[in-house]
This record gives structure tokens, sequence and C-alpha cells, in this order.
């Protein structure tokens, strides 16, 4: 199995995957910071998890062991700059086609 090679994952961001939900909406687990990850700003129109059309605005691409976030969870993008906000993972998708490297590819508002 190939990963994601370091040279095209220089990014670090912080989740709060979705772990269910309560009484008051979402329910998020604590913060988690993954590193050797590519962030991609990129508009596309995609379908959530429920089928609806919607339009994500990053991608986010995570190495294997990293596994995938959940759709509903949360990924701090742009950390410490001036553009920094949360986004909501959309979809995941699991890649691996040999001999392509093994990745989740996930859609972010």
């Amino acid at each position: 199995m190939v990963s994601l090679p370091a040279i095209l994952t220089p990014h670090a961001v912080t989740v709060r995957r979705l772990t269910g939900e309560g009484a008051h909406g979402p329910v998020h687990a604590g913060p988690v910071t993954l590193r050797r990850v590519r962030v991609e700003a990129t508009t596309r129109l995609v379908r959530d998890r429920t089928g609806a059309e919607t339009t994500s605005t990053a991608r986010l691409f995570t190495r294997p062991e990293h596994g995938p976030v959940p759709p509903g969870s949360l990924v701090l993008l742009d950390e410490g700059t001036a553009l920094e906000r949360w986004a909501t993972v959309i979809s995941a998708a699991h890649q691996y086609t040999p001999p392509a490297p093994e990745h989740y590819d996930h859609a972010l508002t």
C-alpha cells in the first residue's frame, strides 16, 4: 500500500470529528491535529450525505492512517491567519487504485 508522499502533504489541520446528535444539535469530539495532509481551495458542486447538491469550497486529502473524517465533522482551515475558519465536511471518499497512492478525499464547505 502506497500513501500520499510527504511532498504532496505539507499542511496540518485541526479536526473535531462528529460523534453523534444531541438535544441541541451535532456533538463533536475534542480537537485533534492531523499532520501531513493536503488542503486545496477549490469550488465544486457535490452531493451531501442526503443526496442534496451543495457547493464545496475546499478539499482535504488525508493519509490512510488518519482514517476518514465523517461528514458533519469540523475542520479548521488557514489556522493562525486572517482567513481562519471552521469548515464542515460534506462528504468523504476512500481513493485507492494501485499504483496510485491510497488516501481519503473530503469535500468541505
